[in-house]
């Protein structure tokens, strides 16, 4: 079921950076493999409307879970980018198989955890493709965490990004999606104040 677990993995999620590529043949017992092995099955679950397969991959995110638990309460630990990733990866677990209010509360939990590590890592993330990759999309997450939760996005991820567009070069057609994340950012705490009145 394992090497089930992450062929599905790499098949639903083909974008993920090559960082993840190596996880699971440099540390099989990892994290981040656990974590790539619940949401793979997850989305088979999902997919096939199966219990059983549900069931196991319920199983390997108990595991996961208690594991990123782990790493996150060491200080250097949790600054590095599988740390964040496989919060990032538990959210999506939770989007796949959770339904129900307890399963949004986890998820807001995992898009909050995102954004105190985001604020711990700081400008150096900003250096790295990696870091960056993992900014966009932790703060995705949590745009969209945000914006059904009703709580603006918090400053630290707003300076992060407004960052990642000072640095753009504005002849480099890439640069569009960091603009228009940004904006996105910016709408979202726009749409909460007004919900908020």
């Amino acid at each position: 079921m394992d090497d089930f677990a992450v062929s599905l993995f790499y098949s639903y999620f083909p974008c993920l950076p090559g960082m993840i590529t190596n996880a699971i043949t440099v540390d099989p017992q990892s994290t981040l493999s656990a974590c790539i092995r619940a949401v793979g099955l997850a989305a088979y679950a999902k997919r096939q409307n199966s219990a059983h397969i549900s069931t196991e991959a319920n199983r390997y995110y108990g595991s996961a879970l208690k594991k990123t638990n782990s790493i996150v309460a060491s200080p250097s630990d949790a600054l590095h980018d599988n740390t964040l990733l496989a919060i990032m990866l538990l959210s999506n677990f939770e989007e796949l198989l959770g339904g129900g209010r307890p399963s949004r509360t986890a998820r807001l939990a995992h898009s909050r955890g995102s954004a105190a590590i985001l604020a711990l890592r700081g400008t150096e993330q900003l250096a790295t493709a990696n870091g960056r990759f993992l900014l966009m999309h932790a703060s995705m997450n949590l745009t969209w965490d945000c914006k059904h939760n009703e709580h603006r996005i918090p400053k630290e991820v707003l300076r992060l990004t407004g960052e990642v567009v000072d640095l753009l070069d504005p002849d480099d057609p890439g640069s569009t999606s960091w603009i228009v994340h940004r904006a996105r950012l910016i709408l979202a705490n726009l749409y909460t104040d007004m919900l908020n009145g």
